[in-house]
């Protein structure tokens, strides 16, 4: 197997909804020989250098996370479940700080509750979550990212209360036309988010405070004495390469397994 032959012809491969099983098998398939080729042995085998190595395995990374975004942007109806935003998104956190460390980032978390119920779909949410840390990261002028979330007071009370509210904070300038121009584009990160916003019954805000940049998206309430889904743990999200936080940091972070 000629790897840059391989590579080039998934990469001319069109980004389309018909053709995204037949892309994402040609990418399972590449990477696996891309990682078989990780080691000295095989870079000398299949000869191509470390620092091709790594840039081809970043480019099938990044055209995965194209692909996910994109079906992201279709998906208009999710499946429901009640489950615990305070538990999904601290392990969310933990595993993308880990995986940024080494570029100098870091990501912080911190929940006004210790549990915060919510309905939705919890795979949606990490992948609208990855894509608005991946932003900050691209897009905010210091090294740090805060999520913090609270419940949404504004509309508590009641049997099922009032949601939560994840706000995404990075230092930076809020540009309303780049904004704009990622809300508009076929399957980009931001109109992932926004989609899945919508397809899970909350909504997203942008706005800006004493030079940070503030992502706001609101998560729905559940009934207080629903059965809470359980919610993937540090490990699952990074067990592998082609675990979430990888593909949802894809070009951002270093893959450290």
């Amino acid at each position: 197997m000629n790897i840059h032959n391989e590579y080039a012809a998934m990469h001319a491969m069109p980004l389309q909804i018909k053709t995204q099983a037949q892309l994402r098998d040609s990418l399972q398939t590449l990477l696996y020989e891309l990682y078989r080729a990780d080691s000295n042995a095989g870079v000398a085998d299949s000869g191509i250098d470390r620092e091709d190595l790594e840039q081809l395995t970043l480019g099938c990374h990044k055209k995965l996370r194209a692909l996910q975004n994109l079906i992201a942007c279709k998906q208009t109806r999710l499946p429901e479940e009640a489950f615990d935003a305070a538990e999904l998104l601290e392990e969310l956190c933990r595993a993308c700080d880990f995986a940024l460390s080494g570029s100098g980032r870091h990501v912080w978390f911190y929940s006004e509750a210790e549990s915060l119920p919510v309905r939705g779909f919890p795979r949606s949410i990490s992948n609208a979550v990855l894509n608005l840390i991946a932003n900050a990261c691209q897009h905010g002028t210091g090294s740090e990212v805060l999520l913090r979330l609270r419940e949404n007071a504004a509309y508590g009370g009641g049997a099922m209360g009032g949601g939560a509210l994840l706000e995404v904070i990075n230092a930076g300038a809020l540009d309303c036309a780049a904004l704009a121009r990622g809300a508009a584009r076929r399957g980009s990160g931001l109109r992932a988010v926004r989609t899945a916003a919508l397809a899970n019954g909350g909504r997203l805000l942008f706005h800006s405070r004493a030079g940070f940049v503030h992502a706001v998206l609101h998560l729905p309430p559940t009934e207080k004495s629903a059965q809470l889904s359980p919610c993937p743990d540090f490990v699952e999200l990074l067990c592998d390469r082609l675990s979430p936080v990888y593909i949802g940091l894809a070009g951002i972070c270093e893959i450290r397994c």
